[in-house]
């Protein structure tokens, strides 16, 4: 079949803010997130494709169970890239809603709306996100390590839904550790992250499928990276760079598996 007539290789990416977002806002439009690098390197390969991104910021896997329906229903993917675990691992106790309600950018703006996050919202998620940097540098970093476990679960239940010899390509993604000036904020980050890893990856190893991977994103990142350049310098958000070198690398795995499918 020739390049003009083969169909889009249908990529589906599902995730939090690191799908989504680039440290550096605001930058130029040639800096893409990875799943744009996705498009633009298996189009430079001659296979076109049709790149979708299912993601919100703070996003849990369990929402990704809620969203699958509508995501897959009617479109079924060739590939769907995972990248959860990231978001959960952040906070030690504070509640999502809590993070969501604090930092939202959906209030509107009345007077009474202003004074409200101002004198009263802003005050209270500072002292509370304070008390938890403390509370996490001196107890068990896993204390709540079961809400790491149900991540990796619910990312098995994902899989279960498209589970099949002949199914779509399943990229899981390795968290990247966070940079330091979220190993400042979150103390305890750095171990949570390399648990839920472990999770994932162990997932990925009872599901034993051909065609479901667990991608290390880490030591590839090192090796394309400068020493002293972070892939997420704002602590947790990838670099325009690191997108680029995350999209290659998914490009490659998604036009290897691609040749024979």
């Amino acid at each position: 079949m020739s390049a003009s007539t083969q169909l889009p290789i249908r990529v589906l990416i599902k995730g939090a803010s690191t799908v989504v977002f680039i440290a550096e806002m605001g930058g130029p439009r040639s800096d893409f997130t990875f799943g744009r690098v996705i498009e633009r390197e298996l189009t430079r390969a001659g296979r076109p494709a049709d790149v979708r991104v299912s993601g919100v910021p703070s996003a849990h896997a369990k929402h990704s169970l809620r969203t699958w329906e509508r995501d897959l229903i009617g479109w079924w993917p060739d590939v769907i890239v995972l990248h959860h675990g990231h978001y959960e691992s952040i906070h030690f106790f504070l509640p999502r809603w809590l993070e969501r309600h604090a930092n939202s950018t959906r209030w509107r703006p009345t007077r009474p709306n202003k004074l409200y996050r101002k004198l009263i919202l802003r005050p209270t998620w500072v002292t509370l996100a304070k008390l938890q940097s403390r509370l996490d540098r001196r107890s068990n970093s896993l204390l709540f390590a079961r809400k790491l476990r149900r991540v990796a679960n619910d990312v098995e239940r994902l899989i279960n839904r498209v589970r099949q010899p002949d199914g779509p390509l399943v990229l899981v993604l390795e968290v990247v550790p966070p940079g330091r000036r979220w190993q400042s904020w979150f103390p305890g980050l750095v171990e949570r992250t390399a648990y839920v890893n472990q999770q994932l990856e162990a997932v990925v190893r009872r599901v034993d499928l051909p065609n479901v991977k667990y991608v290390r994103t880490v030591p590839t990142l090192a090796a394309e990276l400068d020493s002293d350049e972070e892939p997420t310098p704002d602590g947790g958000h990838y670099s325009a760079r690191a997108h680029q070198v995350l999209g290659e690398l998914l490009s490659r795995e998604i036009l290897e598996w691609g040749a024979t499918h």
